[in-house]
């Protein structure tokens, strides 16, 4: 049963056998490496230590308003040595997903240009960014709303300019069909990275989320509190018992200077 055990807890020893428990790193950006748009001290060097020890790393987001090459920037903007490749981000999933599926028709979409560019990249058309304001009556907006019979599916995201047309044209669009959810934390974005990358999940930690599939480090540098640990600690619930993280620390370049003191 998992316990959530602090790295300050471990031996020296034992910390060295954590760190050499894994090959790989998935890590949450928001909380873990910055705050909007600050980085967290000493992240960047944590990450870049992770890389020379021979960890590969990848930054795993849920941010669908950038594309790759658009987190690659506030990466770099933010002292980070990152590659596009390095980057798996909810935008980029939705248009892997669907050309894994061979989609062909038009996608509406509730979101930004992040969804739309990424969706460019993969040959899949689309509509919907951008604002649909209103005009008239409630009921003159459902009337004279005609369906585009190409759009085939729907992508939903944050979008700053969300109306309710929009809210008609997608649930108009997508009436009957079958809700997949793409980001963190379900399965699909983890089995993606595990298939597109040939990940060995137990060689695999994943730094600011809760993961059935991972060992996890959850770092309090974010929203988290070591009352919510202590909290999920005390559910019975076997759901609840899976998100208990396995290991916490108060930030991420806590790894290294544990092993250095």
């Amino acid at each position: 049963m998992t316990t959530a055990r602090s790295l300050t807890s471990l031996t020296k020893s034992e910390l060295r056998n954590f760190v050499d428990s894994f090959d790989v790193v998935l890590s949450d950006c928001d909380g873990v490496l910055w705050r909007e748009a600050d980085v967290i001290i000493g992240s960047p060097d944590s990450v870049d230590r992770f890389k020379k020890i021979g960890k590969k790393f990848f930054y795993i987001t849920n941010n669908n308003g950038k594309t790759r090459e658009e987190l690659v920037e506030k990466c770099r903007g933010l002292g980070f040595s990152a590659t596009k490749e390095e980057i798996v981000c909810t935008c980029y999933i939705a248009a892997m997903y669907l050309k894994e599926k061979n989609f062909k028709k038009k996608v509406y979409i509730v979101g930004g240009d992040g969804i739309a560019k990424e969706l460019d990249a993969v040959g899949i058309s689309h509509s919907g960014v951008g604002p649909d304001l209103m005009k008239g009556e409630v009921t003159d907006v459902i009337e004279n709303f005609k369906p585009d019979p190409e759009v085939g599916a729907v992508i939903v995201g944050f979008d700053t300019e969300f109306s309710y047309p929009k809210l008609v044209k997608a649930s108009t669009y997508a009436a009957d069909s079958e809700s997949v959810i793409l980001g963190k934390p379900e399965t699909y974005i983890s089995e993606y990275v595990i298939r597109t990358y040939g990940l060995d999940p137990a060689r695999t930690l994943m730094i600011g989320d809760n993961d059935v599939v991972f060992k996890t480090l959850l770092v309090l540098s974010g929203i988290t509190t070591k009352d919510d640990i202590a909290e999920l600690r005390e559910r019975t619930k076997p759901e609840d018992k899976q998100i208990v993280p396995d290991f916490y620390t108060d930030q991420l370049s806590d790894v290294f200077r544990l092993l250095s003191d």
